[in-house]
């Protein structure tokens, strides 16, 4: 082999060192592994975003309402969470909402008083039965 190669491959694992092996197939196998919950956790999120959005209510009111910090409701908003019983059910009493429907991608319904609704869906919103 001659010096000139012997050097280029020198430099090439000098760079290959220096740059870290990339984890794609890593987070391939772990999304594929876990595609059915991080859907519903998807979902949800989207659930929770369009829901703040529509009762205008902040990220920082549902971390005090949920009694849990700021942090944490970011983390859940990202739809990367594997949500417990316990935290949906803290969002559930936190935004008036049932998210058993949504864990399945077919919408929430959002209670807002006695008599209204408005449906939010993870393709689109709009106003359900009840609204005028």
């Amino acid at each position: 082999m001659s010096p000139e190669i012997k050097t280029i491959e020198k430099k090439i694992a000098e760079l290959a060192s220096k740059n870290p092996p990339s984890k794609w197939r890593e987070k391939l196998e772990y999304d594929e592994t876990n595609r059915a919950w991080l859907r519903m956790s998807s979902n949800v999120a989207f659930a929770i975003l369009e829901t703040l959005d529509q009762t205008k209510v902040s990220k920082a009111e549902l971390a005090e309402r949920m009694n849990v910090s700021l942090e944490e409701v970011n983390k859940m908003v990202k739809g990367q969470e594997n949500l417990n019983l316990e935290t949906i059910s803290k969002i559930e009493l936190a935004l008036g909402i049932k998210l058993g429907r949504v864990l399945n991608g077919k919408g929430v319904i959002v209670r807002k008083g006695s008599t209204k609704a408005f449906r939010v869906s993870p393709t689109k919103s709009r106003k359900g039965k009840g609204d005028k």
